[in-house]
């Protein structure tokens, strides 16, 4: 009993740590990019600028994109503040700083009676307020709001599932005048603050005004009707148990809606949009200032803490129930939406989807909760169409923006108590998806986190996500990526602070994956446990370096590490590839960890939300009777919807493909930059079609003003016939948009790539399957090998290449169509390519012919290719962006000769560079040959270097070997066998205990 006595008194007493967690963050930054630096990496090599301009990008966000290594300290700086400030207006403010800063010399009336103040800054507010939005048609204003799903009118004709509503939508929003809108918030959240002390000496009263009706509220018991509330743009009740039955404080078009609320109860149910603290084109603004009683919240969506083209805050004190449906509880968009409760101890809060700290495109999302033994509850009903336990969520602390179309927004949540629950799902707590920023905060002690995947500080496509967690005896789980994961350019970081506490993920957790992402996770304290699989991973996909750094200090701290009994008190690092580093201090190694098994079963999910009660099937049957403009764009809609339903945005796609040729170039001109889902779908279409999709290819390319657009095309060059392909590339090489040049230079390499590794390149690919047809009973070795070779790149290049064999009829297209991978952009399953290669069999002679006419163009072109490539690379004058590609295109091709252009940029001072030179010099089997190129090593020959290094003197150059061997790929398989049993042997040998950690982390003993 005196042991349960002390936990209780830790945990709802225990203070706070004095030091800023930012301050601990920034220590811990400092020591991660000390630690990359043994990775070849110095901070300015970490940079993912955007490669095209990005409407309504945000600077904040894209300024940490270009220096990842300032972005814990900046987050962080966010957090604490939030975190740290009580006050409405300073919370405020942090949120306007970090969409663009204020206004300068905005007016702030000064009257006797506080009543004229707040109507003096309403006036001067309203100025603002109808600034903000006045060059934007009532039209765009509507397109504005249904883009995020807000109820509006619209023309029947637009639908926000459109790629073109939704770039029209967005274009219009370019004249939105976002600094008016903040300044008009600023000054009522200023003088709200000023004025705030003196209203609970004011007299019950009411009276009319221009701007709407002053309500003033006596101390005892009310109760406000929708009519009492429609009409109200200040609403002060000074006391009691009070009751809101409507929208109160939520501010449509124009509107200033201002609720303060002294009472100690306060019931608010309302079925109406914007409420508690909500505005769309306008500002609403919610305030219960007594900490006593109970707030009971129940409001649907739009709700909370909402903000579109508008501003929307809802400030509470003490304990409170709040329950709302969707884009709610602090989400902005274009605006701001602020949820704050301080000293809520035992608090509840429910959001079905969008809620607890969201922003969405140039908008911010503050979620702020302080007070123990509270619950959140977020995201929770949605099922999400990629797997069934999992459902769709972006809570608590989560940054989106759509992809491509424009950037994102930053959400915050920030979470201060002890024994606090919060639970989410699929992006949440810290995470970043498309040009967004997400960041989750906790500080307290005895916490229960748990979250799905892209969670607990994950980026994803250009993103940003950070986790940031400080106290003890917490305990977080996720299942799959994360904590600290950056996926495709992104960049994930977790920090974690405190002793006891406990972390457990089944997969992907820490891990940098695809086109230059980074992770940095630092998790310090003792007595903490850990399970987490892919930890420090890093790699080198598409020819660029993905980082990831760990570290994990604390006595007594216990890893789960497969190939260890019990390692006590590890203080070392170990490599877990060239581009991965873990650095452990006073961490004991363990196979056990003793943590429960994590509880994935199936959550009480909602079958169907408004977005899936779309009725697919009807759509395909009426888009037979409309225009064939219309027709191909709703089929287009409808195939790359993201929904449960998997059968018939699949049907659409097989209609799209059965699309007559002269409804192709409406097809191809749906081909936007802008529609990331819908150029997947046409891409898949078009290499199903082949060569059928030149002429209309002639058309849209001839047709193409934008240069963005123009790249795109391009570089579906590489998937078509190189007799019709090179010759284009080649003409627009020396192109004066470096982006189109770098993109033209590296279709070259894909399309002239004799890769024999792992990846097999197209003329490797093309040679093989010449053999393959050449033969009227192949060898069964040789289906294996060309099976293997097309299962292993994507769908897009295996597709392609295969439809160069022959035109096909409708039939013969969906029986093609059938072996298409669910997952467009994945690879096809090895058991149907064995059916796509039995089926272009049947034409075998035909086939044959035109592989035949396939090699031999691209042999014609290869020169020119390699002249071109030469020349740029030689110019004194060169872009560096391009310098990687070229390093690509030439290595790809393979020619040794190129070697000693390549060799000088080994010694290059930036690390991208020294990278793509030795993958360069790797796969072409020439020149120096170094250990981060291991895997791009196709001939037994070149494992010298490495067998060199494995003996090296140097600890350090052998750790790193070591490393370099997990890396070693197809077709050198046996010989990576035959190297890691050899390592295990040789083990117990090593003289050197840091290596021989090294070995036993990574293959055991």
């Amino acid at each position: 009993m005196r042991r349960l006595s002390f936990a209780l008194f830790f945990l709802f007493v225990s203070p706070l740590y004095s030091q800023k967690l930012s301050e601990d963050v920034q220590n811990a930054a400092k020591i991660i990019e000390q630690d990359l630096a043994d990775l070849r990496a110095a901070p300015s090599d970490l940079a993912i600028p955007s490669r095209w301009p990005l409407p309504h990008s945000l600077e904040a966000v894209e300024d940490i994109l270009e220096d990842p290594s300032s972005g814990a300290r900046k987050i962080s700086a966010w957090t604490d503040k939030i975190a740290q400030k009580e006050s409405p207006a300073d919370l405020f403010l942090t949120a306007e700083n970090i969409l663009g800063g204020s206004a300068p010399n905005l007016q702030y009336p000064d009257e006797n009676d506080p009543v004229e103040t707040l109507m003096g800054a309403i006036r001067e507010a309203y100025l603002h307020l109808t600034v903000s939005y006045r060059e934007l048609s009532e039209k765009e204003r509507y397109n504005a709001l249904r883009v995020h799903d807000f109820p509006a009118p619209q023309d029947p004709k637009d639908s926000p599932r459109y790629p073109a509503f939704k770039r029209k939508a967005f274009k219009g929003l370019l004249r939105f005048n976002q600094k008016e809108l903040m300044a008009a918030a600023e000054i009522l959240m200023r003088t709200l603050e000023k004025e705030m002390p003196k209203l609970k000496s004011l007299k019950p009263r009411k009276r009319s005004t221009p701007y709407g009706n002053i309500l003033i509220g006596g101390k005892g018991d009310d109760v406000y009707v929708s009519s009492d509330l429609a009409n109200a743009c200040l609403l002060i009740d000074l006391g009691g148990n009070n009751r809101y039955e409507g929208a109160v404080a939520g501010a449509k078009e124009g509107e200033i809606k201002i609720a303060i609320d002294f009472g100690e109860n306060v019931t608010v149910v309302s079925t109406e949009p914007l409420s508690a603290g909500a505005g769309a084109f306008g500002i609403g603004l919610f305030y219960m200032q007594n900490s006593s009683g109970t707030k009971n919240i129940s409001t649907p969506s739009y709700s909370q803490g909402f903000g579109l083209c508008g501003v929307g805050a809802l400030f509470s004190r003490g304990k409170g129930i709040f329950r709302a449906s969707r884009y709610v509880q602090g989400t902005g968009g274009f605006g701001a939406g602020i949820f704050s409760n301080v000293n809520g101890a035992e608090s509840e809060y429910t959001a079905d989807l969008y809620g607890q700290g969201v922003g969405f495109t140039r908008g911010i999302g503050i979620f702020r909760h302080s007070g123990s033994s509270a619950t959140l509850k977020g995201g929770l009903t949605d099922p999400d169409p990629r797997e069934s336990l999992g459902t769709t969520s972006l809570c608590q602390g989560v940054g989106y923006g759509p992809r491509a179309f424009a950037g994102g927004g930053v959400g915050l949540c920030v979470l201060r108590g002890n024994a606090i629950s919060v639970e989410s799902s699929y992006f949440a707590q810290g995470a970043g998806y498309w040009h967004a920023l997400g960041a989750f905060q906790l500080e307290g002690n005895g916490n229960h986190l748990k979250a799905r995947r892209y969670d607990q500080g994950s980026g994803v496509h250009s993103a940003l996500g950070a986790f940031f967690l400080k106290g003890n005896d917490n305990s977080l789980v996720n299942w799959g990526v994360g904590p600290a994961f950056g996926w495709d350019r992104s960049i994930g970081w977790a920090f974690m602070f405190g002793d006891r506490n406990s972390a457990k993920t089944d997969w992907g957790a820490a891990n940098a994956a695809l086109n230059g992402s980074r992770s940095f996770l630092y998790f310090k304290g003792d007595d903490n446990f850990f399970e987490l699989p892919g930890l420090g991973g890093g790699g080198y996909t598409r020819d660029i370096a993905d980082y990831g750094a760990a570290r994990i200090e604390g006595k007594n701290t216990v890893l789960k590490s497969p190939y260890f009994a019990d390692e006590k008190n590890v203080s070392d690092s170990v490599y877990t590839s060239p581009w991965g580093k873990i650095t452990f201090k006073d961490v004991t190694l363990s196979s056990i960890t003793f943590l429960p098994k994590s509880d994935w079963t199936r959550l009480p999910q909602a079958p169907y939300t408004e977005r899936e009660k779309t009725d697919f099937e009807q759509e395909i049957k009426s888009s037979k009777i409309v225009s064939k403009e219309d027709r191909v764009e709703n089929l287009l809609a409808i195939a790359s919807a993201f929904s449960t339903d998997k059968i018939n945005p699949r049907q659409a796609l097989a209609e799209l493909i059965l699309r007559p040729a002269e409804e192709l170039p409406l097809l191809l001109r749906l081909m936007d930059p802008q529609d990331f889902d819908g150029f997947i779908q046409v891409r898949s279409v078009l290499s199903v079609l082949g060569t059928e999709q030149e002429k209309a290819f002639d058309l849209e390319f001839a047709a193409a003003k934008d240069p963005e657009r123009s790249s795109l095309l391009l570089g579906q060059l590489q998937f078509m016939r190189a007799g019709y392909a090179l010759p284009k590339l080649l003409k627009a090489v020396k192109s004066p948009e470096w982006r189109i040049q770098a993109q033209i230079i590296r279709s070259l390499g894909v399309m002239l790539s004799r890769d024999k590794g792992n990846e097999a390149g197209k003329m490797h690919m093309l040679e093989n399957l010449k053999i393959y047809l050449s033969s009227s009973v192949p060898e069964p070795a040789q289906t294996e090998e060309l099976t293997r070779e097309l299962a292993t790149v994507s769908f897009f290049q295996a597709g392609s290449i295969l439809s160069l064999c022959w035109n096909k009829n409708n039939e013969e297209k969906m029986e093609f169509f059938s072996n298409v991978p669910n997952e467009l952009s994945g690879n096809i399953e090895s058991e149907k390519v064995k059916n796509l290669l039995e089926f272009v069999r049947r034409k075998r002679e035909t086939a044959l012919e035109n592989i035949t006419l396939e090699i031999s163009a691209s042999k014609k072109y290869e020169e020119e290719a390699r002249s071109n490539l030469k020349t740029i690379l030689s110019d004194p004058k060169i872009r560096k962006e391009l310098v990687p590609s070229v390093l690509f295109a030439l290595g790809h091709i393979g020619n040794v000769a190129d070697a000693p252009l390549i060799e000088p940029f080994l010694h290059d001072s930036s690390a991208t560079l020294k990278e793509a030179a030795a993958a360069a010099l790797g796969r072409m089997n020439a020149g120096t040959q170094t250990l981060n190129a291991a895997r791009n090593f196709t001939s037994p020959e070149q494992l010298n270097s490495l067998e060199t290094a494995l003996k090296d003197p140097n600890s350090n150059v052998r750790k790193m070997a070591v490393s370099a061997v997990s890396t070693v790929r197809y077709p050198l398989g046996k010989q990576h066998e035959e190297l890691v049993a050899r390592l295990k042997k040789e083990a117990g040998s090593e003289q050197d205990s840091s290596v021989k950690l090294q070995i036993r982390f990574l293959y055991g003993q």
